[in-house]
């Protein structure tokens, strides 16, 4: 029996020198497959050894502020947004827009330009959210009526959405050594504006139009943070990256248009409901329309054969739901906190 094994071993290994079969499941010999292992691009150079250049680590802290900075306008416009109205002649309540549309623009931002910016690269988006950032607060900080306002902080929205992609842009910058500091660095930025923010707002107020401050020195603040980028920032390529015009043929238009409509109508048909009666025929048609847009988008991103979904079902139902779906509830119940405190 012993002498047997050994003969179907011998045969079996002649078999294979013969054959040229000593290799990868994927067709590559096991000596192609090494070197092509060993000629495949790294992301991160750093990872074998921990260090960090200090030009890595500015590029680190200027971005993480940028996170920071984009949502200024979100506790320190809050708090005054009333008398904001109010001073440019409006009703009170018409300064409810200002954190909403916000609100609104950075989701879809987020929707829109975060899953794509694993196709285009995360530089494009984040540089276009600084430049974005920059001319709002330009535009809330000349406004004198709430309409410019309301533009203002729609453009302040978007460009934050696009900035506090950061998030997850940062770790892509450094080892896993190092990947925690930059998370607590980003937090610190939002930490600052939650329990600063309110307070200077207030007293800011009280002092003519030294509110107008707020937009200035997001300007300056947002504009360095874009120039420091712009001239340093160049992230590796994503796994996922593709030549823009493969990414334009394959993008999920449909996905974006509706996503689009029923954040916007659904968040508005919110608002609305602020202002208006409930049994409004503009809160009720908002709504409905809203809530069949987004039905409608939850069906095509699971039933359509799309190549670059928006939003992946294999995301949402990883770990039961664990790993997403449940974190993704409580940060949306904590963002709708913001419309609550509008309610009179």
């Amino acid at each position: 029996m012993g002498d047997d094994m050994k003969q179907v071993q011998s045969d079996h290994r002649e078999y294979r020198s013969e054959s040229g079969q000593n290799s990868h499941p994927g067709g590559l010999p096991d000596g192609d497959l090494v070197k092509k292992v060993d000629a495949s691009p790294r992301l991160r150079e750093s990872d074998e050894d921990g260090v960090v250049t200090m030009k890595t680590w500015a590029v680190v802290v200027v971005l993480a502020a940028s996170y920071g900075i984009s949502f200024w306008p979100v506790p320190f416009f809050s708090t005054i947004q009333g008398g904001m109205a109010t001073s440019f002649g409006s009703e009170a309540a018409q300064g409810t827009w200002l954190t909403s549309v916000y609100s609104m623009c950075g989701t879809i931002a987020f929707l829109t330009c975060g899953p794509n910016s694993d196709l285009f690269g995360r530089r494009t988006f984040i540089l276009l959210g600084n430049i974005t950032s920059v001319v709002g607060s330009i535009v809330g900080a000349t406004s004198h009526s709430i309409g410019q306002s309301i533009a203002a902080h729609a453009l302040l929205g978007f460009g934050g959405g696009n900035c506090q992609m950061a998030a997850f842009a940062l770790p892509e910058l450094l080892p896993n050594k190092w990947r925690h500091f930059a998370v607590v660095i980003a937090d610190a930025g939002i930490y600052f504006d939650v329990i600063v923010a309110p307070v200077v707002a207030r007293i800011s107020f009280l002092n003519g139009s030294s509110w107008r401050w707020g937009y200035w020195g997001m300007t300056f603040a947002q504009g360095l943070s874009l120039v420091v980028l712009a001239v340093f920032y160049f992230p590796p390529k994503h796994p996922r990256g593709i030549p823009w015009h493969e990414a334009l043929k394959h993008l999920d238009y449909v996905g974006i248009v509706t996503s689009t409509a029923a954040v916007a109508m659904v968040l508005s048909g919110i608002v609305y409901a602020l202002l208006l009666p409930p049994s409004s025929p503009i809160v009720i048609g908002l709504l409905v329309a809203g809530f069949a847009c987004l039905l409608f988008f939850g069906v095509w991103e699971t039933l359509a054969p799309l190549k670059n979904p928006l939003a992946p079902t294999r995301l949402f139902t990883a770990h039961k739901g664990r790993a997403l779906t449940a974190p993704f509830i409580v940060g949306f119940v904590v963002t709708m906190f913001y419309y609550a405190t509008n309610v009179r």
